[in-house]
């Protein structure tokens, strides 16, 4: 079937007595869900009006519904004189079009920052003060010398911070210079702990380095000094409100352009890297952080952090418990701007703008991704679950079910065509879906330049069939087994030096991989953190199956309790003691504040179904397999089937199923989706190079020639279908009914 790049109505034709009705296309019209792609706006976009072009090119070549535009080379959307016009122009040829356009920005100090705007300005530019800028904290320590002539004793300290990634420091100090004297690695004895920070004299000091001299009494002679400094970066604090009046004031210059939605990019707190591959050892800090955490724990920050590292002989709890805060702190920073920038782009731009994109940065718990958006992956807030780079499925059904709509979408570059069809196939039965990247790449460093149509011409085809299922509006998909993992056991290493990563957390506890595992044996699962059950967003149903934001599941796997919050161990103990099926892997000695929980948590061990992490004994919890090859059932007890071969070859792949007691049967290509009542009629359907629908053997559907088609059962029991195809190609319907 030939498409065509605009979609031309055909009158309704009346079937079954007036009763049915039938719509003929040429080509498939969009369903409630975007599909989008990703705008490289570059100088060459706005070189006589190129903007207009690529407008034109994507409504007319594409099967694009949506575009998230963003800035590359040269190109400066916080220069508002410069870009309102052509913004506006751009959405409003996009609206002529039916083509939705999306702003996304990304914070204004990221990368070479407003220096390099303002060097391009030929303008001063000043870095914020020092109250507003987020710092890294070095952290070092020395012995202070044995008593010389007269001097007390006597130390030299300097160091340099190089994590920022590609940014200086602006300005350094000294932060908190502890002594003590040292009882084993990591502890110390309470009774000699001393701040001495006063005796601490900068030598020198410039951009990153600091220089000190420490002179102390005599009586400290052989204790440890443990020296913090604390670098100032031109990035804003997280806990003040300068990153959200800087996105509040730019979306204002813009707000009398109806943009569609709006979109932050991984964003997060200043961006760090392994400096000539040492482990990243600094941590965050900022006044406004420092406030924000007195307030809600009642410990200085200077304190935790120092705490984070030494502990009284014999109270390794004070060590936990800081980490943990310091943690649980310092993960509110991105998301509270997150929230910010959502709240406020509804009130500027109404209440259906869109949400976007992902901030899954490196995607992997192995990485800086703690430091850079505090694995805030599932709590950002958004209309639809987004991600990044192929992400794993069992992340991706996380998203899935913690956001208001059922439909995830993962941003996929590559330089290989085949990438992108292949993943929109694969992902389908799961609700999943593409942001494209990007459109207008034309130096290809990302991947392929979505803006050339000979090569687009898969994607438009893939997406054509993809879109039947946004038509038959599906729900979400039926997963089976929920697996929970501890956040505080991933942010805390200690007391395991050999589990100590890189980046600083717990390296050991391969939690992506069990997830993995699971779904490769053929488990739908979700991964989340616990942070979901200590907000109260899991529970568990009379018959004892966990449920999140109101999807069901069988059953619960449990990854790494130790250090759990109160909440965690509640719900743990709950849940085992009504009877849900438990599979645990991993032991609880401390909770969240280093208290000894030993005891306590050997009870909920025992009364797990399952303990320690084995795939095999998953049907012991109570654990199915997807049995639909190619697909995948739906909550609402629908099915949905997707095979890629069956597109690229052009070649029908059938499929049979049983629901509502009746066995269904037929062929499709690409991708096909089916919904029966309890009486086995149909009440939606979708199909790819439809021909003919059977029920228990007998045709109830059919198509004279092979067209998509989409098919709904309305309130009064008639049908709605419409078919990309010619009138002539006559759709007969027998359901069985009685009379019209």
């Amino acid at each position: 079937m030939k498409y065509f790049p605009l979609l031309f109505l055909i009158p309704w034709c009346a079937l079954a007595q007036g009763r049915d009705s039938i719509q003929y296309v040429r080509q498939m019209p969009p369903g409630r869900a975007p599909e989008i792609t990703y705008w490289f706006w570059q100088s060459n976009t706005l070189a006589n009006a190129h903007y207009l072009d690529d407008v034109r090119n994507m409504a007319t070549n594409s099967a694009y519904t949506f575009t998230f535009m963003t800035e590359r080379d040269d190109l400066d959307f916080y220069d508002y004189k410069t870009m309102h016009e052509p913004f506006a122009e751009t959405v409003r040829e996009a609206h002529k079009h039916g083509l939705k356009v999306g702003l996304q920005l990304w914070d204004y100090w990221s990368w070479a920052g407003p220096q390099w705007r303002c060097i391009r300005e030929n303008a001063d530019y000043h870095p914020l003060p020092l109250n507003q800028a987020e710092a890294l904290v070095t952290e070092g320590e020395v012995v202070l010398d044995e008593v010389r002539l007269d001097a007390g004793a006597h130390a030299d300290y300097s160091v340099t911070c190089v994590n920022g990634r590609g940014k200086r420091p602006f300005h350094s100090e000294v932060l908190k210079v502890f002594a003590f004297r040292k009882t084993g690695d990591g502890y110390y004895d309470p009774q000699t702990l001393t701040d001495i920070t006063s005796s601490a004299r900068t030598i020198s000091a410039d951009a990153g380095t600091i220089t000190l001299a420490i002179n102390v009494p005599a009586k400290f002679a052989g204790y440890t000094a443990y020296i913090m400094c604390a670098h100032y970066y031109d990035f804003p604090d997280l806990f003040n409100d300068v990153m959200i009046n800087k996105f509040h004031d730019t979306l204002e210059h813009y707000a009398d352009i109806p943009f569609d939605g709006t979109a932050l990019d991984e964003f997060g707190s200043l961006m760090v890297t392994l400096y000539n591959h040492e482990p990243f050892r600094d941590r965050f800090y900022g006044r406004a952080f420092a406030a924000s955490f007195k307030k809600q724990t009642g410990i200085p920050l200077e304190q935790a952090l120092f705490d984070m590292r030494y502990a009284p002989e014999g109270k390794p709890e004070a060590r936990i418990r800081a980490i943990n805060e310091y943690f649980d702190v310092f993960r509110e920073g991105p998301l509270r701007v997150e929230r910010a920038f959502y709240k406020m782009s509804k009130q500027i731009f109404g209440p259906k703008t869109i949400a976007g994109i992902h901030n899954t940065f490196h995607n992997y718990m192995r990485t800086d991704d703690v430091w850079r958006v505090g694995f805030n992956w599932w709590s950002n807030p958004r209309e639809y679950g987004q991600s990044d780079e192929n992400w794993p499925m069992p992340q991706c059904m996380g998203l899935c079910v913690v956001h208001p709509e059922p439909i995830t979408i993962d941003q996929l570059y590559s330089h290989d065509m085949n990438a992108f069809t292949q993943k929109a196939f694969r992902d389908a039965p799961f609700d999943g879906r593409i942001d494209y990247h990007g459109w207008n790449d034309y130096t290809n460093q990302w991947g392929i330049d979505l803006a050339q149509t000979t090569r687009y011409a898969p994607i438009r085809d893939a997406e054509l069939k993809i879109r039947l299922l946004n038509r038959f509006d599906s729900a979400a998909p039926k997963l089976s087994v929920l697996v929970v993992f501890g956040m505080p056991a991933l942010i805390d290493w200690f007391p395991d030096e050999l589990a100590r990563s890189p980046w600083d957390i717990n390296g050991k506890l391969g939690i992506e991989e069990k997830a993995g595992a699971i779904w490769r044996a053929g488990y739908p699962c979700a991964l989340l953190p616990s942070d979901f059950i200590d907000n109260d967003q899991i529970s568990f149903d009379a018959d004892h199956h966990p449920v999140v934001n109101g999807h069901p599941f069988d059953c619960l796997v449990y990854l790494n309790p130790q250090y759990a919050k109160e909440s965690t161990l509640q719900f743990l103990e709950r849940y085992t003691q009504a009877g849900g099926k438990l599979m645990l892997e991993g032991t609880a000695t401390r909770d969240f504040y280093g208290n000894d929980i030993t005891s306590r948590f050997q009870k909920i061990a025992q009364a797990a179904t399952v303990r320690g992490f084995d795939v095999a004994k998953l049907p012991e919890i109570g654990a199915k397999t997807n049995s639909v090859p190619h697909g995948s059932f739906l909550e609402d007890g629908s099915v949905i089937f997707s095979d890629y071969a069956s597109w690229h070859k052009h070649q029908p792949e059938p499929f049979l199923v049983k629901l509502s007691g009746h066995t269904f049967s037929g062929s499709y290509i690409g991708v096909c989706a089916l919904k029966a009542n309890s009486a086995g009629e149909v009440v939606k359907f979708a199909c790819g190079g439809f021909t003919d629908l059977k029920r228990d053997g007998q045709t109830i559907v059919s198509l004279e020639q092979s067209a998509d088609i989409v098919l709904r059962r309305t309130g009064r029991g008639n049908y709605n279908a419409i078919v990309v195809g010619q009138a002539t190609d006559h759709l007969s319907l027998d359901d069985g009914r009685q009379g019209p």
